[in-house]
């Protein structure tokens, strides 16, 4: 009922527990903790600054050592990869000078002397469009020495191999390979000649060895624009994997270079980028993914899962992930040239390579830590000893005092200052205690029979009150009630005790109720007064009259609330009750009488002297208008008969069949001037109840069906018996029943359309007449309709004894 926020802000918070009930800490934990606590957050604190440092500069370390590796490699391969395409340019100066061609002994002296000036490509060459001829220099087979290699028509395109003397002179034939070459349809030579200037191929696999090179071709036309032929010059993978592995990582990083499609061009790995098939007898590509280094493979599985695909990778990317639970630096940076080569070089160190002296270090921070925090606890220990003994010595010297068995003084000799004050002022405020002791028991023996009579009297005023009276909490909590409040509310006091007054009032009233909370609080009032809706147990809703006190102690604090709460339900449902007939019967009664004076107002005047039908008309509706006063009023009478329990029914045991034949007997007339067929579908059973009751019931529902129903339509009746009821039905095919009129319908003075009462002749109590007696047989009454299809009447009495 008293919301506890109104008792945090206008009253002082009190708690309700004593000493022993409240949580207590021991002196030496209070001492002991807060240097533990201190010590160990301090420390903690401090290694943790320590880690975090270290991490930071581990990956500050990584990350300058992953770029300088990264511009290195990207600054090797820039000039590796541009070697060619100069040998290119210089050589297509040399074709079109007339130096090299593939027929003459000279181009072979030509390769021979720049191949010698260029030892990172292991291929130089050229190959011409008519027929196909091929004449280059190379190192690649296994002992790297150099041979002349030609494929033309004095071959008969034959690769045919030679070894060359001192001067660069064709020697010894060392090798044919006796597959026809055709130069022109060579990877190198067909990317050239279909792209139109200088470009790589395809990485693609060597004659001579089990190895993977790439071509930088570049074709050369005469002056009509048609192909003479293309120059080119070979880059063995394998010496971009030497150079990978020589750089200085760490000690296990590793660095590989992938194209965008996932296959390795090299890497630092002692490993090949590529498989050798056994059965096709040539090398197939390696996926990064696929590799058997187990860093290059995860870096490569991170990167795909990071990217989706590695065609995503616009830019360089500084990534980590784990492997093992151990954390890896990924650096990735895009190498490009304008010539087509499209690569990631991908470096990766693992974190563990550096980070063995921050474990040293954090090993060393552990030690430190947990020795600072045993010589903290042992000084903690012996301070909290030596200063919490002389103050335990006070707590049990005044728990013997509290229970009167203290009489030694303590030894007031302390070496803390504090202390000794302390102890003084405990034996000297002890000795006035016992003194003052003394003569509080003297006036409390002399007062305690004064408030024992004075406790019965209130508790039997109390108890016995004809209202509900309660002492209700500052937190809102009963703290005492009478059984007229449990009656009211439906609930037992052991129940009621356990609740808050508050959650019983209404919502909608708790502002009213809060508004008088804080007035009541704020001002002098002694009283506040307001009506209240309660919530019952049982689910019903009771009005209440609370009148409330704040009772207050010596010092004008507030200490509870004493509520008088006055049970008004029953009078705000008759006034409820009395100002809706009011309102309803005067509206109903002043309509037809104010028709019936206009009519006879007008006769009065004289004008209808002369016109004798039209008189005859004013009183004829001024006779219809008073037929109508006096069914309303015979109506009104007869429910407030039924409302007021004054009706004694004489019960028997009716037929179902007869009582509906009746009915239907008493409204032939009525129906058959409507033009409407009143039929009987079936009528079994046999009820327990008042015959005439039923039949005005059946009458009732019989002339509402004619009255809304259209000429030549029919209504239909009918009675099943069920378990232990027979059900009647009344079922018509007039204009229908909206969803939102179905339950209003069966109150006092309700009707579907308000033109009905003029229209129809109706009072609207009909149907709350049938719902009275129905209710009162111990039955239900309920209706079903369909607009535009019509309605049907249920309702049910039980049956006869005789019948179950």
């Amino acid at each position: 009922m008293v919301a506890p926020l109104l008792h945090w802000l206008y009253f002082p918070k009190r708690s309700a527990k004593t000493p022993s009930q409240r949580t207590t800490v021991p002196l030496h934990l209070v001492l002991i903790v807060p240097f533990v606590l201190l010590s160990t957050g301090a420390v903690g604190i401090v290694g943790y600054l320590s880690w975090r440092s270290g991490q930071r500069a581990i990956s500050d370390v990584v990350e300058q050592l992953q770029a300088k590796i990264g511009d290195h490699i990207e600054e090797k391969l820039t000039v590796y990869l541009e070697t060619p395409h100069l040998i290119n340019r210089i050589n297509a100066d040399a074709v079109q000078r007339g130096e090299l061609n593939v027929t003459s002994r000279t181009s072979e002296r030509y390769l021979w002397q720049q191949i010698q000036r260029f030892e990172s490509v292991s291929w130089i060459y050229y190959g011409s469009e008519q027929e196909g001829s091929f004449v280059g220099i190379t190192r690649a087979n296994p002992d790297r020495s150099l041979q002349i290699v030609v494929n033309d028509a004095t071959t008969n395109f034959e690769g045919h191999y030679y070894t060359v003397d001192s001067q660069g002179n064709r020697q010894q034939r060392v090798q044919v390979i006796s597959s026809i070459y055709d130069a022109r349809s060579r990877p190198w030579y067909q990317t050239a000649v279909q792209k139109r200037q200088a470009s790589w191929s395809e990485i693609y696999q060597t004659f001579e060895l089990p190895s993977l090179i790439i071509s930088a071709a570049l074709p050369l036309y005469n002056t009509s624009g048609d192909v003479l032929g293309v120059v080119g010059a070979d880059l063995d993978l394998e010496d971009i994997s030497h150079f990978l592995a020589s750089l200085e990582i760490s000690p296990s990083g590793q660095a590989f270079i992938v194209e965008r499609s996932g296959q390795l061009v090299a890497s630092s790995a002692s490993e090949t980028p590529y498989r050798f098939n056994e059965r096709l007898r040539q090398p197939q590509r390696l996926l990064a993914i696929e590799s058997t280094d187990r860093l290059i493979q995860s870096a490569a599985r991170h990167l795909n899962q990071q990217f989706g695909s590695l065609d995503s990778i616009l830019g360089e990317q500084q990534l980590d992930f784990y492997l093992s639970g151990q954390r890896q630096f990924l650096r990735v940076l895009p190498f490009r040239d304008r010539r087509g080569i499209d690569w990631l070089i991908v470096v990766v160190v693992p974190e563990s390579d550096f980070i063995a002296q921050i474990y040293a270090q954090r090993r060393t921070t552990i030690v430190l830590c947990t020795l600072a925090l045993l010589g903290t606890i042992a000084l903690g220990l012996w301070m909290s000893r030596w200063i919490s003994y002389p103050i335990q010595q006070l707590s049990q010297a005044s728990g013997l005092l509290a229970q009167g068995d203290w009489h030694e003084p303590l030894n007031e000799d302390s070496p803390i200052t504090e202390l000794q004050v302390l102890t003084h002022s405990f034996n000297y405020t002890a000795t006035q205690l016992q003194q003052s002791f003394c003569r509080v028991r003297t006036a409390l023996e002399e007062s305690q029979e004064k408030f024992t009579d004075s406790e019965a009297r209130f508790r039997h005023a109390f108890h016995d009150a004809p209202i509900g009276m309660a002492l209700i909490g500052l937190d809102d909590r009963w703290l005492q009630v009478n059984p007229m409040l449990c009656d009211m509310l439906g609930y037992p006091e052991t129940e009621l005790l356990t609740m808050t007054a508050s959650t019983l009032v209404h919502p909608d009233d708790l502002s009213k109720l809060n508004h008088n909370i804080q007035q009541l609080s704020q001002s002098d009032d002694r009283n506040a007064q307001v009506e209240l809706r309660y919530c019952c147990q049982d689910g019903r809703v009771a009005w209440g009259r609370l009148s409330l006190s704040l009772v207050r102690d010596v010092e004008d604090c507030p200490c509870y609330y004493v509520a008088q709460i006055q049970d008004i339900t029953e009078q705000h449902a008759i006034d409820r009750m009395k100002n809706e007939f009011i309102s309803i019967v005067s509206h109903e009664l002043r309509t037809p009488l104010t028709a019936i004076r206009g009519f006879l107002g007008l006769l009065d005047t004289g004008i209808y002297d002369n016109k004798p039908d039209k008189a005859k008309h004013m009183i004829t509706q001024a006779l219809t208008n008073s037929d109508r006063l006096v069914r309303l009023v015979n109506d009104i009478l007869e429910l407030e008969r039924q409302s007021s329990g004054r009706v004694q029914w004489v019960m028997e045991v009716c037929q179902a069949a007869t009582l509906i034949n009746q009915a239907i007997a008493g409204m032939q007339s009525i129906a058959d001037e409507a033009l409407i067929n009143l039929v009987v579908s079936s009528a079994t059973g046999s009820v327990w109840a008042a015959p005439d009751a039923m039949i005005q019931t059946l009458t009732n529902l019989l002339s509402n069906a004619i009255k809304f129903s259209p000429p030549h339509s029919i209504i239909t009746l009918s009675a099943q018996p069920h378990l232990n009821h027979v059900l009647f039905q009344v079922k018509d095919q007039g204009r229908g029943i909206p969803d939102d009129k179905l339950e209003m319908i069966f109150e006092r003075f309700q009707q579907v359309d308000v033109s009905d009462a003029r229209q129809k002749g109706g009072t609207g109590l009909g149907l709350a007449i049938c719902q009275s007696i129905i209710h009162q047989h111990g039955g239900k009454i309920w209706v079903e309709s369909h607009i535009g299809v019509g309605s049907t009447f249920y309702f049910t009495i039980p049956s006869s004894p005789s019948s179950l």
